[in-house]
């Protein structure tokens, strides 16, 4: 669930108001189901913390691709801050972190998961190879992805996913 619903080009172009989500509607539609509960958008401490108030399992760190404005820091500037937020929070042990945008290959991957993400999202390059190529493409794009995490972590001593974190030199 969108914390704002500023990344639905739909909505806007139907005439219909975009608006932010309270508390409250966001656990209203938590509610509505058993499924995990993704609340995605976040780009602050104070958003990450409310949506820990409403009970996500998930929390999307996400500047919806810098497409929706496209000043707004990238994810990977505000992903340690928020990360360490939400960690610090009682509720915050047990929560999914994602983060999304900008990451077009799987050194960027890399990169988010040394920042704190715990699983990394991409959309973008996906379409991309999946509307020309369908899903030879997609599977030739996750192939070189997949090819990037490897080559960064053997540059950078991990040998499982889980050995990627901070303490690892990317920049």
């Amino acid at each position: 669930m969108d914390i704002d619903g500023a990344g639905s080009v739909n909505f806007t172009l139907a005439g219909k108001p975009v608006v932010r989500k309270t508390i409250d509607d966001i656990k209203e539609l938590k509610r509505s189901t058993s499924l995990p509960f993704m609340v995605k958008g976040i780009m602050c401490e104070d958003d990450a913390l409310a949506a820990l108030e409403t009970g996500a399992d998930i929390i999307g760190i996400s500047n919806h691709g810098g497409r929706v404005l496209d000043s707004t820091p990238g994810v990977a500037d505000v992903l340690p801050n928020i990360v360490k937020t939400i960690r610090n929070s009682k509720k915050g042990k047990k929560v999914v972190i994602t983060a999304d945008g900008g990451v077009r290959t799987g050194f960027d991957v890399v990169k988010m998961l040394a920042l704190g993400a715990d699983h990394v999202l991409t959309g973008r390059p996906i379409v991309r190879e999946a509307v020309p190529h369908g899903a030879e493409g997609v599977r030739s794009l996750i192939d070189y992805m997949r090819s990037d995490i490897e080559k960064a972590m053997i540059m950078t001593s991990c040998n499982t996913l889980e050995d990627i974190n901070s303490d690892i030199q990317l920049m």
